[in-house]
């Protein structure tokens, strides 16, 4: 792990998660706030079953992408771990639509309010794909890493998707299922980036100022939903 390596950081860190209704006996999610997931949807136990699982992703010192995944709650503090050691040596991490994996993640611990506040350095890669072109229409993961070439989705319809359930969180599908989101976050920020280093040379849209600027948007649209 990168973590154990206290002279190597990676450029970057995905992070995604699988939430309560891909679990077989939890509630069908139809909502997308974490309180709303509480007080429409009847999660009983938010800090047990609200996050089922978490992926990151990332590059270790020779180049080779690697990707791990976390339990809930049994590897919530080797999480917190990754997520400190971001923080502390400014990491970007980098999800597809940041706002609902960090909303979550902080409402199900509250110890990851500490790790995942507005100091922390955090990307979106709907934020990459429209400062490449704000012309794109693709909105989602699915939809993006195709386009880019860093992976291939199933088609499946958005009621397939919300009747998909598993046993438990240790399903090994769901894992590769995060995995792969996780990775396919990563690969496209990448691929992203480097589109518009190549399209736009002489351009700061990948600047460290343009990274903290949005970075500063995505926390402020948290911010602000969790205030109501």
């Amino acid at each position: 792990h990168w973590c154990d390596k206290r002279s190597y950081a990676p450029p970057a860190v995905s992070l995604d998660i699988e939430t309560y209704g891909f679990i077989d006996g939890l509630p069908k999610q139809t909502v997308f706030h974490p309180i709303r997931s509480i007080k429409t949807d009847g999660l009983l136990r938010p800090r047990r079953d609200m996050v089922a699982t978490a992926s990151i992703a990332w590059r270790d010192s020779s180049g080779r992408m690697r990707s791990g995944t976390y339990l809930w709650p049994e590897h919530r503090v080797e999480l917190y771990e990754v997520l400190a050691r971001c923080r502390n040596r400014r990491i970007p991490v980098v999800f597809m639509n940041a706002q609902f994996d960090l909303m979550y993640l902080r409402q199900a611990w509250s110890k990851f309010r500490v790790v995942l506040d507005s100091t922390t350095l955090v990307e979106d890669i709907a934020a990459w794909s429209y400062l490449f072109s704000d012309m794109r229409e693709e909105r989602s993961l699915k939809d993006i890493a195709p386009l880019l070439g860093v992976a291939q989705y199933e088609k499946t319809s958005r009621k397939q998707k919300s009747e998909t359930k598993f046993r438990s969180n240790r399903s090994r599908k769901l894992i590769r299922y995060n995995q792969k989101d996780a990775e396919a976050t990563l690969g496209c920020r990448e691929q992203i980036m480097r589109q518009i280093q190549e399209t736009y040379p002489e351009t700061a849209k990948c600047s460290e100022y343009t990274q903290r600027w949005y970075s500063q948007v995505i926390w402020t649209c948290v911010m602000m939903s969790e205030a109501g």
